[in-house]
């Protein structure tokens, strides 16, 4: 196991979940920060932060493996996909316990 890897791994899943709590208290806010709208602009608006979402974690996510693997370095790439999903898997089965212990 590369250390440095696992290191790696490790930000890039911190930057996803410090990227998605700053996404959810903008959701869980929005009412307070927007007021209530029903207009289509309010559809274009969260369906383009959601392109943006997608696009910020994707690159969070794919793009050092990306460099690595066209380094060919292919082993290192793809074992630091997998520690940063692993790791992401992690944080996510955290934050579930967390949920099912405050219910």
């Amino acid at each position: 196991m590369n250390v440095n890897l696992v290191k790696t791994a490790v930000l890039q899943s911190l930057g996803v979940v410090a990227y998605t709590t700053i996404v959810a208290l903008l959701m869980t806010n929005g009412d307070k920060i927007f007021g209530t709208m029903s207009t289509v602009l309010a559809g274009v608006a969260f369906l383009m932060f959601f392109i943006l979402s997608v696009a910020i974690v994707g690159s969070l996510i794919v793009v050092k493996p990306l460099m690595l693997y066209l380094d060919s370095k292919k082993k290192e790439a793809v074992e630091l996909l997998i520690y940063t999903i692993s790791t992401l898997f992690i944080f996510t089965l955290i934050f579930l316990f967390i949920l099912w212990l405050i219910k």
